[in-house]
């Protein structure tokens, strides 16, 4: 028994933690992380700005490449962009580069080519990238919906309205 009271009354460095007073509550870890992701913006928005420079030169330089080629370099830029966009609250652009995700899938999957669609799809992205002249809700969203008409024309999506997209132009 002399044992165990030796070793009961013995504190480990971890309770020696949970011990002590202080630390931050859930608000200040909050507003601390929320200054750590505002900290880290400008890096982010340089890193979209520069992932659609590289989609557009990809795709303007598609005809020197497989389409599979092609796709195996681009989604990786756009699932780049998906997680800073989603991350720092770039709906419109999220939007957008995932409408691009979908249809590079689905035209790998089938064999198929649509340098247009694939195009258009670029170009709304640096319409939505950061820096970028803000378009407003209403354009946001027109743009939004016609990526969303590309996917229903390829079969992607099913028919919605215009309003359904406004939602995702609120940055």
């Amino acid at each position: 028994m002399n044992m165990i009271a030796r070793f009961l009354k013995k504190k480990s460095h971890l309770s020696e933690l949970v011990d002590q007073f202080g630390g931050l509550s859930r608000e200040e870890a909050v507003q601390a992380a929320t200054q750590n992701l505002e900290d880290m913006r400008a890096e982010s928005d340089q890193a979209i700005v520069w992932a659609i420079g590289q989609l557009e030169t990809l795709v303007m330089g598609a005809a020197e490449r497989s389409d599979a080629e092609l796709t195996k370099q681009v989604l990786p830029l756009c699932d780049r962009i998906v997680t800073l966009a989603g991350t720092f609250g770039y709906a419109a652009l999220d939007k957008a580069a995932r409408s691009l995700c979908d249809l590079l899938d689905d035209l790998s999957s089938q064999g198929k080519s649509d340098p247009a669609s694939v195009r258009v799809h670029v170009q709304t992205m640096r319409m939505f990238a950061p820096g970028a002249t803000p378009l407003g809700e209403q354009r946001t969203a027109v743009l939004l919906f016609e990526l969303h008409k590309l996917l229903e024309f390829h079969g992607l999506a099913p028919p919605e309205r215009s309003e359904d997209f406004s939602a995702a132009a609120a940055p």
